[in-house]
């Protein structure tokens, strides 16, 4: 999951970085960093993988996502707008 990926699935479940942080016990802080391009420890981008899933996230090798369980929305696929695929 690139940090791009993470940000995208987060809004479109329509979390906020503090939903996020309360659901995977990761700090606000530490997503935020994430979100913005930064590392951070292995074992907390798989528990930020692992919610967002739980939560109907789909992470593509393509690089961009797919949300199965969008209100009103069945599937959707999103990707980014410049499409440069991040390093995964």
């Amino acid at each position: 999951m690139t940090p791009w990926q993470c940000r995208a699935a987060r809004e479109v479940l329509g979390w906020t970085i503090r939903k996020l942080s309360e659901v995977s016990c990761i700090s606000y802080d530490t997503i935020a960093r994430f979100e913005r391009g930064s590392a951070i420890l292995p074992d907390s981008a798989t528990a930020l993988r692992g919610v967002l899933v739980n939560a109907g996230a789909y992470f593509l090798e393509d690089g961009g996502i797919s949300i199965l369980s969008c209100p009103g929305y069945g599937v959707i696929r999103i990707y980014r707008e410049d499409g440069d695929a991040e390093a995964k």
